[in-house]
């Protein structure tokens, strides 16, 4: 692997580590700095954490890179259709919704993308 490609998906994978991480420490309050935060109970901030957690560690340490890159860029992009693209259609003048939304599309974006790149052994 080109070594920005694989400086790339080391940076990724720890970022969506950290994101995981977030998750954790957010869930119960729902505020600060972080993710997102999804409505109702905090198990599903744990339990997207963990998933997006263990994607970003296998993403890093090049184990089953293109599963977890998949299965990433595709919780990501189903966080944007389903959580940030209504809030974003119900506020289409709030610059902070089109923020927030697309920055999620573009981590999937990224995702899918390494995914792609990969040879079929990673």
């Amino acid at each position: 692997m080109d070594r920005f490609a694989q400086l790339g998906r080391i940076l990724y994978g720890l970022a969506m580590m950290t994101f995981g991480v977030q998750h954790f420490l957010f869930a119960r309050t729902g505020a600060g700095v972080g993710p997102p935060w999804f409505p109702g109970r905090p198990l599903r901030a744990y339990l997207a954490g963990a998933i997006i957690f263990l994607a970003g560690l296998a993403i890093t340490m090049e184990k089953s890179v293109r599963i977890a890159a998949f299965l990433l860029g595709a919780l990501l992009l189903s966080f944007f259709l389903f959580l940030h693209l209504p809030g974003l259609l119900a506020h289409l003048h709030d610059p902070g919704k089109w923020t927030s939304s697309f920055e999620i599309v573009a981590m999937s974006g990224a995702a899918f993308a390494l995914a792609g790149t990969l040879r079929r052994r990673c």
